[in-house]
């Protein structure tokens, strides 16, 4: 008798991906998705109201926000372990920005596991323009785009993430998406649920658009 790995789909982000419609699409669906055999787990999320894992990215990356009332990573292999379906989602933008050990101690805790890492990317020159818009509209930010893209770090180096996660996972195991309307054949959710090889993904509801940015002026 064969035993075949649980496949976990880790969704990793990027900020500024569309990762938030992503979350609330699973959250809607997660029902449906379940009885299909993809599981969303409940321990690593903070937040009652929408899916997302951000209690476990926090925990690895020693964020103050971390709080083991929300599940930490141990709590979470230990859910996924014990549910009979066989395909496992796990979603935070937050893992897109742990270091490299971290990342390595991630992929300890799931190698009993068939784990592929789902990761968006977008052309860097709009997704700084995103990045800035947001920060204007959440922290009232009062910067020049370019003053305020040289304060930031190289997170988004996408070659250096890229091979950061490989190294641990496997070049293999990287789906790499790009996030531009223009190169998806699918809306976003249904572009995301067939990198988690859901089957006839067109029968779930799509979420309502989320994280509408201001216009630049």
């Amino acid at each position: 008798m064969v035993n075949y790995k649980k496949r976990v789909f880790l969704h990793i982000g990027i900020h500024k991906t569309g990762t938030k419609s992503i979350q609330s699409g699973l959250t809607i669906n997660r029902e449906s998705l379940a009885h299909a055999g993809w599981y969303l787990p409940n321990n690593g999320n903070p937040f009652p109201k929408i899916i997302g894992h951000h209690n476990v990215a926090w925990e690895l990356s020693e964020d103050s926000r971390f709080s083991k009332e929300y599940g930490c990573v141990d709590d979470l292999i230990n859910e996924i372990e014990q549910v009979s379906q066989p395909n496992i989602i796990i979603t935070s933008e937050g893992f897109c920005s742990i270091s490299k050990d971290h990342i390595k101690a991630l992929a300890k805790k799931l190698l009993t596991f068939d784990t592929k890492v789902i990761i968006y990317l977008r052309r860097q020159d709009l997704h700084w323009q995103s990045l800035w818009m947001w920060g204007i509209k959440t922290f009232k930010i009062d910067t020049e785009i370019s003053a305020w893209q040289n304060r930031q770090d190289n997170t988004y180096d996408y070659l250096q993430l890229l091979d950061s996660w490989a190294d641990e996972f496997g070049q293999g195991n990287i789906k790499l998406r790009i996030f531009e309307k223009e190169q998806l054949e699918a809306p976003l959710f249904y572009d995301f649920l067939s990198a988690c090889e859901v089957v006839n993904y067109e029968q779930y509801k799509l979420p309502v658009r989320a994280n509408v940015a201001p216009g630049i002026k």
